[in-house]
């Protein structure tokens, strides 16, 4: 079945990589062309169906083939960073999509995004169109993508380091509007060149974390912002570093993070230098405008991978590691999260779960715009209206309830219904949960927040 979370069941990667969730657990493919990127991630996008379309590392684009398309590059001079592509589709379009480049920290040097006509080379794809995005001439690479409101448009969000402003570009069935919507940033002078890390969006949009994972003491840590997918304004909260919320204070480095499909719970990864592995912590995102109790909310779930930390359409989050730093740790060893909206060690952090075959893991960070890695969607606004519920779970399940979180709707707070529906007893905001059996016996569990308007 068709569901906007398999433009995700494809995932290539340097060093040769490749990962297929497609049968709803993750097989390795052998054929990934991307060869060693020093630094650098990539972003994949499928059909809805999870076939593969095209994939690029910010500077090549190869169709579902493994063939470069002509023409194909990220822009004179571009250098990959740690998050600096991202491949979405255009709104409104059934065959044109946009690839978003951010280069790596430069000066001078506008943003990219190219077009990909899919009706192009015998349904292969080719680029039809490059243009540049000059506000966002001192971006560095920390680029995401998160659908607005209205479930059509989106943004496409980075940091303008030389303005200290976070840039949210619209894009909407006309195309990409050139003049983002800026909030005002923290000066990050002090970073220098080590302006590199991850920008993602919390899955129920609400918030905006931006981590950095420099070497010095000064350039590595984690920024916690409010985000508005209506307006796409961004307002600063607070910064942390583990070092400082770790007793003794040692010294360590942020890597990455990702957060629980409920939103419940942030995952964050960092390498203590006197360590040979990753430490993993789980941080309870109820508190997090509140920097004090958010900080202490912090609990150690386990150490091994985790320099990339990437939830999958299978609703679990895999966790890798980058060889070239510390050869003590297994460079083909995969992480895994296995219930990640459980509390604490419930959430079963499992250290290498599996190794792959081939290649070599170098930077595994593969970029998806939020809204693909949901669990499942729904439709409907106010009180008044009667709320679908869309499921995106794969393979097909054996059994599926749902609680809507709406005791006074009685026996209508449940079903059994896969695609159900639930008309809410008034406005406010339920917490919708689903509990899900799998055929081979897998139980998940997972909810989100629903606000009916009044």
């Amino acid at each position: 079945n068709a569901q906007p979370n398999k433009r995700t069941n494809i995932w290539y990667f340097s060093d040769s990589i490749g990962l297929d969730f497609n049968s709803g657990v993750p097989v390795e493919i052998n054929s990934c062309p991307i060869r060693g990127l020093g630094w650098g991630s990539t972003a994949t996008i499928c059909d809805t169906n999870g076939n593969l379309l095209f994939f690029s590392d910010g500077d090549s684009i190869w169709n579902r083939n493994n063939i470069t398309m002509a023409n194909g590059n990220g822009g004179d001079d571009f250098e990959q960073g740690s998050q600096s592509v991202i491949c979405l589709p255009k709104p409104g379009s059934d065959s044109l999509f946009y690839i978003f480049t951010a280069r790596w920290y430069e000066v001078f040097n506008p943003m990219f995004y190219t077009t990909i006509n899919m009706n192009g080379n015998n349904g292969l794809g080719e680029v039809s169109g490059r243009d540049t995005l000059d506000a966002g001439w001192d971006a560095s690479d920390q680029l995401t993508a998160v659908y607005h409101k209205n479930k059509e448009d989106y943004w496409v969000l980075t940091r303008k380091y030389h303005e200290h402003q976070y840039a949210a570009f619209l894009v909407t069935s006309q195309g990409v509007n050139k003049d983002p919507v800026l909030s005002p940033a923290p000066n990050k002078d002090n970073m220098g060149d080590n302006k590199f890390g991850h920008m993602k969006v919390s899955y129920d949009k609400k918030y905006l974390v931006t981590d950095w994972s420099g070497t010095g003491s000064s350039s590595t840590g984690v920024e916690l912002c409010k985000f508005n997918a209506e307006t796409g304004e961004v307002h600063y909260l607070s910064f942390f570093r583990l070092r400082d919320i770790i007793p003794n204070n040692p010294y360590y480095m942020t890597y990455n993070f990702d957060f629980s499909p409920c939103s419940k719970y942030m995952y964050l990864s960092g390498h203590l230098h006197s360590d040979s592995s990753c430490h993993v912590y789980q941080f309870d995102m109820q508190h997090i405008e509140d920097s004090v109790l958010f900080e202490q909310s912090a609990v150690k779930i386990g150490e091994g991978q985790g320099r990339n930390i990437q939830l999958a359409p299978d609703g679990k989050i895999y966790l890798f590691y980058r060889s070239q730093v510390l050869p003590k740790i297994p460079n083909r060893y995969v992480g895994v999260i296995h219930h990640p909206e459980k509390y604490g060690l419930d959430c079963n952090y499992q250290p290498n779960a599996f190794q792959f075959n081939h290649g070599n893991v170098a930077l595994p960070f593969v970029n998806f715009a939020t809204d693909f890695l949901f669990r499942f969607d729904f439709d409907g606004i106010c009180e008044s209206d009667t709320f679908t519920f869309d499921p995106w779970f794969f393979p097909e399940p054996t059994y599926i309830e749902w609680n809507f979180g709406d005791p006074l709707s009685g026996a209508n707070n449940t079903s059994t219904i896969p695609h159900a529906t639930h008309s809410f007893s008034d406005g406010g905001i339920y917490e919708v949960s689903v509990h899900v059996e799998y055929p081979g016996g897998r139980i998940e569990e997972t909810s989100r927040k629903v606000e009916v308007e009044y």
